[in-house]
């Protein structure tokens, strides 16, 4: 007896092929051989797992001083690593600043990375790989001045406006240094050229004019009773209450009226006066 072995190849169609991740079933629908049937569990579970991303290109965005940490990042040039063309993500995360102060190119920490967008729940983000920091300036912040002192009466000191910051954030302290002072009498400018904290800027006008008065003397007359002469005679007058050694000519004018051979004069002075 001779058996003769034929071997017979059937081929199983399926359906249930899926391309999202998650758990899905396959199921077995049809096979190529007439000699063949599928069985009763014709079924199959299987899972697709999700893709993996690296986010990178966030930038962080220049501010002004206002005395946090808080930093706003920009999502704008963004790149996802891993992401099938065609699918859609989009990005959000925390930025901080190392430190409130200002300065350029400062150290932003980037945190909280999360994907979202129509595609999101097919990825999940890589364990490593992910952009954890940025680069961005805070700026100084510009002061407003409040200025005091803006008129002086001569004394021989050197006399300067004082300036006020405001405009300042939380408890911050401030000093301006002023420029400009004088000595003396006349109207002049005084200009705002230096602050204490590196947090704050001068405002694009920083000047202030002010003014020193002339200090009011006291006069001392001389002679005031003259025998008539022929010549033309007057008393002299001296100033009093001059600072320091400064000195002062007093010119004194309207000196004659002729009354019983005596001098009667209604004078008036004015003044010369000069620092040594």
């Amino acid at each position: 007896l001779v058996s003769t072995l034929i071997a017979h190849h059937a081929h199983a169609s399926a359906s249930g092929a899926a391309s999202a991740p998650g758990s899905h079933t396959a199921t077995a629908s049809a096979v190529s051989n007439p000699n063949y049937k599928l069985p009763a569990a014709n079924t199959a579970s299987f899972t697709i797992g999700t893709g993996t991303i690296t986010v990178s290109g966030i930038l962080a965005e220049n501010k002004v001083y206002d005395g946090t940490t808080d930093a706003v990042l920009n999502y704008d040039s963004v790149v996802f690593g891993g992401m099938i063309s065609g699918d859609t993500l989009t990005v959000t995360a925390s930025g901080t600043f190392a430190s409130p102060d200002a300065a350029d190119g400062k150290t932003v920490a980037i945190t909280g990375i999360t994907l979202g967008g129509a595609d999101a729940g097919k990825y999940e983000l890589a364990s490593s790989g992910q952009q954890t920091e940025a680069a961005a300036d805070i700026t100084p912040k510009e002061i407003g001045l409040a200025w005091t002192e803006l008129s002086f009466t001569y004394d021989g000191t050197v006399h300067t406006p004082s300036a006020a910051a405001t405009g300042l954030i939380g408890s911050d302290t401030c000093l301006v240094g002023v420029s400009g002072g004088q000595t003396d009498a006349g109207s002049y400018t005084a200009t705002a050229d230096s602050l204490s904290n590196g947090n704050y800027k001068l405002p694009a006008d920083p000047t202030q004019s002010f003014a020193i008065d002339p200090l009011e003397i006291g006069l001392s007359w001389g002679v005031s009773s003259f025998l008539y002469s022929g010549s033309a005679q007057g008393p002299s007058a001296t100033a009093t209450g001059l600072v320091g050694s400064d000195s002062c000519d007093v010119t004194v004018t309207g000196q004659k009226a002729v009354i019983r051979r005596r001098l009667r004069r209604f004078p008036t002075a004015t003044t010369n006066c000069r620092r040594p």
